[in-house]
């Protein structure tokens, strides 16, 4: 759980959300008083640049959650998964995945590769942002984070 107080504020950061979609979290977090830092990134590729803090992310902080977007128009994604498990910076970060493939076998590969939440996207605008406020407050509020 992240006090404001006590820590520094979260860095979150978001892998292949649609238009709009990092806007609803950032809304979200706005309202949560935890000064969150939102690092959006479109690609796989780029994703794993800021992981690595190589190239213009050198300056980007780790993430403290990640939520990694998934669905049929990007079969990376579940590989990015696959490499931020691998590395050592990255190996215990939060990672949840929102996926738009609501296939058995998906969200099971998802889980094997070590993500720790797989959350199947709703269709409605306002069932989507319903689920994000409850997964961030879980995971920002009541979940305690790995010791770094």
């Amino acid at each position: 759980m992240w006090d404001p107080v006590e820590s520094k504020p979260p860095s979150i950061l978001i892998v292949g959300a649609r238009s709009g979609e990092d806007g609803v979290i950032s809304h979200i977090l706005g309202g949560m008083d935890l000064n969150a830092r939102l690092l959006p990134i479109s690609s796989c590729h780029s994703a794993m640049q800021a992981l690595m803090q190589k190239g213009p992310y050198a300056d980007w902080p780790l993430p403290d959650l990640i939520l990694l977007f998934c669905d049929r128009t990007d079969p990376d994604a579940l590989d990015l998964l696959a490499q931020i498990r691998q590395s050592d910076a990255n190996s215990l970060t939060p990672l949840i995945v929102f996926t738009t493939v609501q296939s058995p076998s998906t969200i099971q590969r998802a889980y094997k590769l070590g993500a720790n939440c797989v959350i199947c996207k709703p269709a409605s605008a306002y069932e989507f942002e319903d689920l994000c406020r409850k997964t961030l407050h879980f995971w920002l509020n009541i979940a305690e984070p790995p010791v770094q």
